[in-house]
């Protein structure tokens, strides 16, 4: 997890034996003091709001929000990237026969 060093940069000071709830983005985890993190003992709201963690209605919920690729589609990537340079170095020593 990160934060920007300086309070002006919207650093999120972390002190110590306190709890907090954590909102966080991306990949890198990162948290600031322009977000939603507070300390436990002032998110009572916060949980409230959470619930105990379960999906409502569970149509359209989304089990991967990563916004990578599936390991198949990078393979399908690739397979059309190989193929369109094969194409174009076939081209070109055609040309040159």
């Amino acid at each position: 997890m990160s934060t920007p060093s300086q309070g002006s940069a919207c650093g999120y000071s972390f002190f110590e034996g306190r709890k907090h709830l954590v909102y966080a983005e991306g990949r890198r985890m990162s948290v600031d003091s322009c977000g939603e993190t507070t300390p436990l003992s002032k998110a009572s709201a916060d949980f409230e709001a959470l619930g105990n963690g379960e999906t409502l209605g569970g149509a359209g919920v989304l089990s991967d929000t990563s916004g990578g690729f599936l390991p198949l589609e990078i393979i399908g990537m690739m397979g059309l990237a190989v193929a369109a340079v094969s194409l174009v170095v076939l081209m070109r020593l055609v040309r040159t026969s």
